[in-house]
């Protein structure tokens, strides 16, 4: 949990600075992370576009006491996940559309809500806790809901919003302590998410219908990572009518393998 405060404390209005080597064009990120605010209020926004007229609710739990560690715990819950998966779509004969969301318990042991769109019916209860206890050795909690949207599709997804609205409605990560940071409901549930690198959520594939990314030939170099506050209007000038404010900032603040993670892409 600390290693979490120290990183958030850290990374706040913080900015990686990029120049083109091509045009010598600067781009300012600033980063965006899960402690950032509305970070989970965008994962909401995008899952409630979603619209299906029927659909199956899964929980997946594991039994903490068969894990030493939360890494353990998540390698076992991700691997049991992937086994079911494939054993549903080989029945199916087709691929399944889903959204998956990992939560976290008091003990800190996670568990999976998964919400399958336009089937009626998926497993049965007794077969499901029979492969995720005896075949797959994750635990004894299964619960199955079959769900029936209302005429404008929305009560399906409604269902699996409520497990996010749990970050949303706890209070925002505040940053006022001794250490920039004060405590909040959600911070533990972040805290774990960040340790074992999750997003806050992940669908199969098709569910959005997200335009490509389109390739740029340019190039671009790190010149370093930088409060915001000094760089912010560095963004989109050319490098020579910085480079005096550049200089008089170097040396720029060590770069660390791993730093960048959760910065939005130029």
């Amino acid at each position: 949990m600390s290693n979490a405060r120290r990183y958030a404390a850290k990374v706040r209005d913080r900015a990686v600075v990029l120049r083109c080597l091509e045009t010598g064009k600067i781009k300012v990120i600033p980063y965006y992370t899960r402690f950032s605010d509305g970070y989970y209020e965008k994962a909401f926004k995008k899952i409630r576009g979603l619209r299906s007229d029927r659909g199956v609710f899964l929980t997946l739990t594991l039994d903490p006491k068969r894990f030493g560690s939360l890494d353990a715990a998540y390698r076992a819950l991700r691997k049991g996940w992937n086994r079911l998966l494939t054993m549903l779509q080989k029945r199916y004969r087709r691929r399944l559309k889903f959204v998956k969301v990992i939560e976290f318990q008091k003990n800190g042991s996670p568990h999976l809500h998964v919400l399958f769109f336009g089937i009626p019916r998926l497993i049965d209860a007794d077969e499901l806790r029979e492969f995720w206890d005896a075949r797959y050795g994750a635990g004894t909690f299964v619960y199955l809901k079959k769900l029936q949207g209302y005429g404008n599709g929305k009560g399906v997804i409604s269902y699996l919003v409520k497990y996010l609205k749990k970050y949303l409605d706890a209070p925002m990560v505040e940053f006022q302590g001794p250490d920039g940071l004060t405590d909040a409901v959600a911070f533990e549930q972040l805290a774990l998410s960040w340790a074992l690198n999750l997003r806050a959520f992940s669908t199969s594939k098709g569910i959005f219908n997200t335009p490509p990314m389109s390739n740029s030939n340019l190039s671009w170099e790190l010149l370093g990572i930088f409060d915001l506050s000094s760089v912010w209007s560095w963004d989109g000038r050319h490098f020579s009518e910085i480079e005096a404010d550049f200089v008089a900032l170097k040396p720029p603040p060590i770069y660390y393998p791993g730093e960048l993670d959760g910065v939005a892409r130029a």
